[in-house]
């Protein structure tokens, strides 16, 4: 990766007011009443950003994100992937933070030759970002979907020091409660993302 050095993104911690938790607790309820076939969508009629919503999910409601490119998964299936400390470990992997999440469902993973270098830390007053891709594609963003998954089946991931982070990850096939589309406007640091040479 050469002499990349991370440019940190700080964010404050989140407060979701009341007016907002009912909203959001009422579309997460209408997409868990849905009574069609396959993995319900939430219908996202509301102003607020969706970064809001996925964090009032995580904080109130038992639950972990994981972020695609694809639309139509059914069921999550443990694989090998790099943990946050570059360990290679067969699971599925979820996280407790929306932003981070969401960068993988509109980062655009088709077969490009690149490399993604991204991080997330909790800091006493919110939360500390970095996101870097190598590829040369111009725009590598695509619309994308954030699913909703029941936290019982994951284990938090420990950093290199064994402190907790806000990745997880389940040895168990995951089946998503409901599931969200972004698009790359949703994400809030699309112009912070940085930019290095692939390996």
């Amino acid at each position: 990766m050469g002499s990349f050095v991370p440019r940190y993104i700080h964010f404050p911690t989140l407060q979701v007011d009341k007016r907002k938790q009912q909203v959001f607790a009422r579309l997460f309820s209408d997409a868990l009443t849905h009574l069609g076939g396959g993995i319900p969508r939430v219908q996202y009629a509301c102003p607020y950003p969706r970064h809001e919503f996925l964090h009032y999910l995580v904080e109130h409601h038992h639950v972990l994100v994981h972020g695609s490119n694809r639309s139509d998964i059914e069921v999550l299936e443990p694989r090998a992937e790099s943990d946050n400390a570059g360990r290679v470990i067969y699971a599925v992997f979820a996280a407790s933070d929306g932003i981070w999440s969401m960068f993988f469902a509109i980062l655009d993973r088709k077969p490009y030759s690149f490399s993604v270098n991204n991080g997330c830390r909790r800091e006493p007053d919110g939360k500390v970002y970095y996101f870097s891709t190598s590829t040369l594609h111009d725009q590598p963003w695509t619309d994308g979907m954030m699913y909703i998954l029941p936290r019982d089946p994951f284990k938090q991931v420990p950093d290199v020091d064994g402190n907790p982070t806000d990745q997880w990850m389940s040895r168990l096939v995951v089946r998503p409660l409901a599931k969200l589309g972004v698009t790359p406007a949703d994400f809030p640091f699309l112009q912070e993302v940085q930019y290095h040479d692939h390996p």
